[in-house]
Formats: C-alpha cells, structure tokens, sequence
C-alpha cells in the first residue's frame, strides 16, 4: 500500500525536477518520472490481483489523537476519524487501466507538445496539473472516507480543468473549458449535498459506517423514512455521477471539452477520467444498498437513450474528435445501462444476469478505455501532421502513414463492437443474459427495448467507424497541405498499438479469471448479499460462451488469413475516379465524403440531430461552381444550454451599470453594504 504513495510522491517530485529544464529535456524528464510511476502501479496492481491480496492500511488514525486531546471542543475533529485508504479489486482495476493508458500517454506527450508553441510557465503548469490529475483519481480509488472521496473528486475536476486549458490563447479553448468546469462543479454540487445528507444521519463519513446504517433498510418497508432517506441519497448520488460520465441529458460538454484539449488530454479523460463516474456509481450501491426496481428500469432506459443519441451524433460528425467525444457518450450509455441491468437483475434473483452485467461492464470498460485513448493519440497525431481534423479534408491517409493506418483500423473495429474485442463479448453476453432472462421469467418490456437498442445502436456505431475510416484513411488525399509519406518514430507507435494488444489480450478467455476476482470481491462487499452468495454455476456457463465463442473467433480468423492470402494474390488495375460529368481541374473530391457517406441513415434521425444544411448551385447543364455545407449543433446546447446562458448574459447585462469606471461609485457601494450589515445586526438584537 505504502507503495501506492510512494510512486505518487515520484511522480509529484519528478514534475518539479523537470521544471528546472528548458522545453525538450524538461517533457524527456516528465515523462521519465511518469513511466517510472506508471510501471509501478502497474506491477503492483498485477502483483495484488494475482496474489488475491486487497489489504486495509489506517493512514490517518487520529481517533486516539481525538480521544487524548477531546475536551468537549474538539468534536469537529470527528469528521476526520477514519481516513482508511483500502486497496478494492475494482479500485485496484482502475488503477492497473490507469496504468496502461498513463504509460502510452508518458511516449507520446514529447511528440505532441514539441509541436505546440508553448512558454516554459504554461508548460510547467500544465505538467503539474496532470500529475496532479492522476494522483488524485489514483487516491480517489483508493480511499474508504466519504468526506476525503469529496475533496478527490473536486481536485481532479479543478486539475483536469487546467489541463483543458492547455491552449487557452483560443476562445473556443476557453468556453469549452468554462462549460467543462460549470459542469463539473454541478456534479461536486449534488455530491457534496449527498455527503451531507449521510453525515447528518450516521455522523460519520467513512465507509463502514454509512453501509451498516443503511443496512438496517434493507429489510424494512419501502414507506419507511430511512429508505425513502435512501432513495433520495442513491439519485443525487447517481445524477452527480452520471454528470461525470457525460450521460444524455448531460452529456453536451464532452464534445465541447475533447476537441478543445490536447490529444494526450482527451485520451486521458475519456479514458479514465469519465469512467469515474462509473466507480462512483458503484461505491453508491455498496455504501446505500439496492434501490427500487422501477429506479432499475429508469437506469436502464436513461442508459440506451442516452448511447442511441451519442452514436446518431458521433455518426454525423465531421471533426474527428467530436466523432470520438459523441462516440465516448454512446459508450458511457451502454455502461450505465449495464449497470442497471446488473441490478435489475439481483432484484429479480437472476443472478445469471448481474453476473453477465458485470462481467460485461468490466471487459467493456477496459476494451474501450484502451482503445479510445489509442484513438484519439492517433487523430492528435493526424492533426498535427495534416493541420486537419475535417474528414471531408483528410483521406488518403493510408498512402502516407501505414503505421497510423493499421492503429485507427484496429482501435475503429474494436469501438465498432466487432470481434475478437471485449465490445462485442460485453454486448453478446448481455443480450444471451437477457435472452436467458426471458427463457426463465418469461417476455417482458425490459428485454424487448433491450434487444431493439442494442440492435440499433451496433449498426450505427458499425456505420459510424466504417465512415470514419473510410473518409479518413482510403482513397485520395483532399486537404491542401503538402502531405509527405513518413514512418512514425519507434516510441508513438508503441504508445498507440501497446494499449490495443492489451485490449485484445484481456478479451480473451484466458482472464476471464481476472474480472471474476473484482466481481467476486465486489459481491462480498455488497451489504444486501449474503456473506456465501456464490456465483459458481453461473460461472462455469459463462465460461463455456467463452470458450465455445474463441473458437468460433479462431475459425474466422483463419478463414480471414486465407482469403487475405488469396487476395494478395490478384493484381489491381487503379484507375481515376470518374467525374460524373463534372468539370474539374482535379478530380480527388469526387469521392465520398463523411457528410453523403451516412446522410440517407443519418436523415431518419434528425430530429435527434442538429444539422443545418447550405446549398449552392448554378443552373447550367454541367455544374461548374457548387458546394453543400452542413453545421451541426447538439440539440440539448442549442434548444436548452444556450437559451439559459443568453438569459444570464441578458441579466447581467442590465446589471453592468454598476461597474461605472469611478472610483466614488466604489465607494459608495461599500459604504452602503456596511450600513445594511449594521442595520441587520441591529435588527437581530432588538
């Protein structure tokens, strides 16, 4: 455990190391130091998961401290009695992602911040509010005390804030950042009331405490105060987390954020930093307990909504970043929903699917926070060599970057739910789960929006990568920068294909052991299960779906290398694409671009879309001058956030009077705040 801190003092030391250097040995240094802290936590966590070892350390024990010193003033020191950080299988899974993703990160920062015209002061800041960011998610994940969890989660916000203000020199950097951090304050906000609530009725913010006093509702009647106390805690414990997570209706500063950050920022974030909301979610249900079916249900519908609108929106995307960000809301959908499934599932006893549910959960997450964050180091890496990030601009790519080409191809078939990748074992699990569910407990509605949402959303996302590439990678080059082929340097390849073999490798059968350890581990914490809840059978049948389905994915796959081989074999004849009667000195924007690629899909969910569409044409037999150009605006932002924020503007435009220039009119004003001070005093004591 001592470890743990250890490696974050590393971490924290070798930044200020690194600030006594100019700009390239100072980011060698940095990442040095970050590689160091990373192998660490790395092994560690390998270590603590093969051993099955999660021990409890008393960091902070002042309660001897409190009762030695306590004369009847000192109850306020209580609030800090059991700071005990505690080593979880799930906090431990984080950590060991964490890991990975902060690793490829140390590579490829040099490469991309070299880039970037940048002083030494913003340098040196921004260095230190990322290992500011990663130790305290790092600390998040570890502690057991509701109070110092709180004051983690508002120093990751503040830190990651500072960390999207990377190039703050532009107004788009700096309304994204500003929306970002109004957002995240909402999220502290609901927590931090949550908190409080809890104090008020255990008087104490450990974790303990809080599960055994809520335990006592676990049994009562659902009219009683505590459990209504309960439902109230889990919902706005569950709102301010699914802020974080950037679930619809919340969802609209992530595409705002990711495009606005540095690549190596957006990587992160999407990566680690909304999947706190998750961890967050479940340290709600271990410390409340299980709430109402019906709030199950809520979950679920708000989980499948909210991915269907984040891939329509991802689909329609031009910027690769928004592409991504809209592609991060799908995913953080289908992990809430997940979650609701999980229970959904333990109140209707079937326990095969909160098994699935979670198994699900686990391998979906770590697929997609690898995969993501190669992706998006990779469209860094794109920007920065083509000065782009329109794909109606790009394409071509693979003639020019082969190494770049084979990363976006995997990362794109891994996001896109394809096998062999944990996405697609995560979504097949879950619909066998609920097709057992229904086999079982008969039809019901739940398993029916299931099947068609899960449907839904796997073909657009399929449709919505399949564009991606296509547009970005194939065919011609149709931007006007000057675009050499170029080998990518040893170290962010690696940073971008590291994370992808370690999402294939934990997608196979060989560690389902691995996520049943969490799982096991998480149950056993679990007040609302018995103490010998086993999950034995259904282990062993999920076992066998893994084991029948990798040898099915072998048998493609060989399959896939034979008819590759017979391909490699033809001999291709490339022609120029025809015109289609179009006058033109160049014909390398007469392929498809990522607008006409989905727009017959695309139209049938417009009202879940905010395209505008401009249209120029001249009527003449053969068309010599014409364009169409689409804008697109999140409707949440369009039809709610930004009325809302020009109300605000309004108002206090008609309040701007008061900051007249003069200096007597300051005056003035704190004369008059004084005598209402002393007006109010005076009424208090009559």
């Amino acid at each position: 455990m001592i470890i743990f801190y250890f490696s974050i003092i590393i971490l924290i030391f070798g930044t200020f190391v690194s600030f006594l250097f100019k700009k390239n040995i100072k980011l060698i240094i940095f990442s040095g130091f970050l590689i160091l802290t990373s192998l660490i936590f790395l092994v560690i966590s390998s270590i603590n998961f093969i051993n099955n070892n999660f021990p409890t350390l008393n960091f902070l024990n002042l309660n001897r401290l409190i009762s030695q010193t306590n004369t009847g003033n000192l109850d306020y020191f209580s609030i800090f009695s059991n700071l005990n950080f505690e080593i979880t299988s799930i906090g431990l899974f984080f950590i060991f992602v964490l890991s990975v993703v902060s690793f490829c990160i140390a590579l490829y920062m040099p490469y991309y911040i070299r880039s970037h015209l940048i002083n030494q002061p913003q340098l040196n800041f921004h260095l230190f509010n990322f290992s500011l960011l990663l130790s305290s998610i790092v600390l998040l994940l570890l502690t057991s005390n509701l109070l110092i969890f709180l004051i983690l989660w508002e120093i990751m916000g503040i830190s990651s804030f500072f960390c999207i203000f990377f190039d703050g020199q532009k107004s788009k950097t700096i309304n994204a950042a500003i929306l970002y951090i109004v957002m995240m304050h909402i999220s502290f906000l609901l927590i931090l009331i949550g908190t409080i609530i809890c104090y008020n009725h255990v008087g104490s913010f450990s974790f303990e405490k809080i599960q055994l006093y809520f335990q006592q509702a676990n049994s009562l009647d659902l009219n009683t105060d505590l459990n209504k106390v309960k439902l109230l805690l889990f919902s706005i414990f569950t709102v301010g987390f699914i802020i974080k997570l950037g679930i619809f209706p919340f969802h609209f500063w992530l595409p705002e954020a990711h495009p606005a950050s540095p690549s190596h920022i957006s990587s992160f974030m999407s990566s680690i930093v909304i999947k706190t909301g998750i961890y967050g979610l479940f340290i709600t249900l271990n410390l409340i307990g299980l709430p109402t079916l019906t709030f199950a249900k809520i979950i679920i519908f708000i989980g499948l909504i909210s991915a269907l609108i984040g891939i329509i929106n991802a689909a329609s995307q031009t910027q690769i970043k928004k592409f991504l960000a809209y592609s991060s809301v799908e995913n953080a959908g289908i992990l809430l929903f997940l979650f609701g499934s999980s229970i959904y599932g333990l109140i209707n006893n079937s326990f095969f699917l909160y098994l699935s549910s979670l198994l699900a959960i686990f391998i979906y997450l770590l697929n997609h926070a690898f995969s993501k964050s190669s992706a998006f180091l990779s469209a860094g890496v794109i920007i920065n060599e083509t000065k782009n990030d329109d794909l109606n601009l790009l394409g071509g790519l693979v003639h020019y970057y082969k190494d770049l080409t084979g990363a976006n191809l995997i990362s794109s078939i891994s996001l896109s739910a394809l096998p062999p990748f944990g996405n697609f074992i995560g979504e097949l699990l879950i619909l066998i789960a609920y097709a057992n569910y229904i086999t079982n407990y008969g039809f019901s509605i739940i398993p029916f929006f299931v099947f068609l949402f899960i449907g839904l959303i796997g073909s657009i996302t399929l449709l919505g990568f399949t564009k991606y590439f296509a547009t970005g990678f194939l065919g011609k080059f149709r931007g006007k920068s000057d675009i050499k082929k170029r080998k990518l340097d040893v170290f962010l390849t690696f940073s971008l294909y590291i994370q992808l073999i370690f999402a294939l490798i934990f997608s196979s059968s060989f560690f389902y052991n691995f996520y049943f350890k969490i799982i096991k581990d998480l149950s056993e914490k679990f007040s609302f299960l018995s103490g010998n809840f086993i999950l034995e059978a259904e282990m062993l049948a999920i076992n066998k779906i893994f084991n029948s389905f990798y040898k099915i994915t072998i048998l493609f796959l060989a399959l896939f290398i034979v008819f590759w081989l017979l391909y490699s074999l033809i001999k291709l004849k490339r022609e120029k694409t025809w015109s289609c009667g179009f006058i033109s000195k160049s014909n390398d924007n007469f392929q498809y671009t990522a607008n006409s690629f989905v727009e017959p899909y695309i139209s049938v969910f417009k009202p879940l879309v905010g395209i505008k569409v401009k249209k120029k044409e001249k009527e003449m037999v053969f068309i010599e001058d014409s364009y169409i150009e689409t804008e697109h605006q999140d409707i949440v932002q369009k039809n709610f956030i930004n009325p809302i924020i020009e109300k605000i503007n309004y108002f206090f435009e008609k309040l701007s009077f008061i900051q007249s220039g003069r200096t007597q009119d300051y005056i003035l004003y704190g004369l008059i705040f004084l005598i209402i001070i002393i007006i109010i005093t005076l009424i208090r004591y009559i």
